[in-house]
Parts: structure tokens; sequence; C-alpha cells
């Protein structure tokens, strides 16, 4: 084909980096592997092939990000922002003809960010958001297979670490169990070595060689079971955490229950706890299994207690220092709005 233009379409939040807060502030955690990817970017323009950044964040928070990674300022051949949007929200017939019939047609493909072909006749378009593949795929059904556009979508599967707040509640639970030491370091490396940027060169390798061929090919399929892989072995570290920290903050409750029987009352009340169940199941640590039940009971023991007790100040800080940061709400982000 003549003039054959190419093109790679990348989005921004939570597939080259998330937002996340902090204790004071926002931060903005890059992808692992995001410097693999920056090179492959490289190669891609010394092949011919443009790369246009296109997101709905606001210009400031791209340029924080560039900030970070300004070796992406020579890469960006165009950077499309909310705080740009005049230049591309409405579609003019000569930039953006998909979305100008789609208009014409009175069909809803949005105004969100553009999803055309940017006037390119190949593209990889690189996006978190699988809703834009349906928008895709609506524009391609309006040309009813006469468009000459060669389009191929990918998520990159999303970059979506936990909130800054539970890295630290693990962090913290790590510090009063062996177990936990040792479990939180493994779990924070696999986070180090989410794969999303790795897959993403295979899908920019993969689209270099591709023959142009009109036509939407989505190719999630194509590369999900790496990612698969990545996301067992990432939950499954994170869920042995979480049960764990239910019985490191459940033995810090009886450890403190322990130094308070000089009342009658709650030695009584506790030692009807302790025989209500079997023993704690785990080596090297005497403490009663809390099942479903059991847990409210031991929670209101735990209340009884430090109501009628006022002598053992260093036990209660401790016990609601952890309760505050376990229970600790996630904030969202608002700077990008």
């Amino acid at each position: 084909m003549k003039d054959l233009r190419r093109a790679i379409i990348l989005d921004m939040d939570e597939t080259l980096e998330r937002g996340l807060f902090g204790e004071d502030n926002q931060i903005m955690m890059l992808r692992p592997h995001l410097d693999e990817l920056i090179k492959k970017l490289e190669e891609v323009k010394n092949h011919g092939i443009d790369v246009v950044l296109c997101t709905t964040a606001r210009q400031t928070w791209v340029e924080k990000f560039l900030e970070l990674k300004p070796e992406l300022r020579n890469i960006f051949d165009r950077i499309l922002t909310r705080d740009n949007e005049e230049a591309w929200k409405y579609f003019n017939e000569e930039e953006y003809p998909l979305e100008h019939e789609a208009k014409i047609k009175d069909v809803n493909v949005g105004n969100g960010k553009p999803v055309t072909t940017f006037g390119y006749n190949s593209i990889l378009f690189i996006d978190d958001n699988s809703i834009e593949a349906g928008r895709l795929k609506r524009l391609f059904d309006i040309g009813q297979g006469n468009l000459e556009t060669d389009v191929t979508f990918f998520t990159g599967y999303g970059y979506y670490p936990p909130e800054v707040s539970k890295i630290f509640q693990f962090a913290e639970a790590a510090k009063l169990d062996d177990e936990l030491a040792k479990i939180v370091p493994e779990y924070l490396q696999t986070l180090r070595d989410e794969n999303g940027c790795l897959i993403m060169c295979e899908a920019i390798d993969d689209f270099m060689k591709k023959e142009y061929e009109p036509g939407l090919t989505l190719v999630d399929e194509m590369y999900q079971e790496e990612h698969k892989e990545y996301k067992k072995r990432e939950n499954t570290l994170s869920e042995n955490i979480i049960e764990k920290m239910f019985y490191v903050e459940d033995k810090l409750k009886i450890d403190f229950l322990k130094q308070i029987f000089d009342d009658a009352e709650v030695k009584k009340e506790y030692e009807e706890f302790y025989k209500s169940d079997k023993n704690y199941p785990y080596e090297g640590i005497e403490l009663p299994v809390i099942k479903e039940g059991n847990r409210e009971r031991l929670e209101s023991l735990v209340e009884t207690a430090l109501e009628k007790n006022t002598k053992l100040k260093d036990a209660k800080k401790l016990l609601e220092e952890y309760k505050d940061k376990s229970s600790r709400e996630d904030k969202t982000t608002t700077e990008k709005e």
C-alpha cells in the first residue's frame, strides 16, 4: 500500500502509571519495566512508526509523568490530553474520518477521548479500558467492511497496584510476625515484577512484523496466559498475608487480655472464651482459633477490658495503633478529575 502511515497510540493512566494517595499527597507509581517499554518505543521510532500519547488526564499530571521519564518527550509525536481536547474532541472530517461519519449517522462513540486512526492506516491501540475496544468495533461496523484501516487493540491488562495504605499495613504487620516477615518481602518483589510493560513489548514486536490487513483485531487473548500466571502468584501471596494479618491482630488482642488478669471479671470471661475453641493450628503460637462466631465475641471482650482497665497504657496503645492502621480507608485520586 502506498503511503502507509503507522502509529502506536498509548494511554497513560492505569496503562503506564497509576496515581496513588500516600500520607499527605498523591504519588505517581510508574509501571514496572517501563524502561524496557521506552527502549522498545525508541526502536519503533527508528522504523518510522509514530508514537502518540492519548490520555484524558490533565496536562499537569502528564507533565509530572514526563518529569519522571523525560526521554519520552522526544518519543511522543503528539500528546493529546483533557486540556487540549478542543483540538481533537469534535472530530473534523479530515483528521478523524471515522468519528465524523459516526456523528453524521448518529452513532454514539463518545467524546471522552479519540478512538480513531488519527489519520494513520495502521495502528496499535494500547488502553487499559476495554470499553475503547467496543467503541472501535462500532466505528468499523459503520464502515461495513469498507474501511481501509488496520487497527490492533490491546488493553495491556491495566496497571492496578494496591493502594499505599495497604502496602503500609502489610509492612507494619510484618514487624509483628516472623511468618509475615518472610511473605511480605516476597509479595513486594512480586509487585515489582509486574509484567504488563514486557507483554506490551511483545505486542509491539508482533505489530511491527504484522502485514497490513484492514480491519479490527483484538489481541488480549494472545498474551493472557503469561499475565494470568503473574496475577495468580500476586493474588495468592496477598490472600495469604491478609489471612495471616487477622491472626496477628487476634494475637495482639489476646496478649493484651492476658496482661489484665488482675480484673477477675475479665479473667473469667477470657478463660471461658479460650475454652470455647481448639488450639491455634500454627506451630509455636498458643492462641485460640478465631472462628466466624468467636471473632465478634473477642472484639466485645477486648472492648470490655479496655473500659475496665486504665493501667496498661502501652499495651492499649499498641492495640489501638494497629487497629487504626489496619482499618485506614483507601483514598482515591481526585487530582486527575
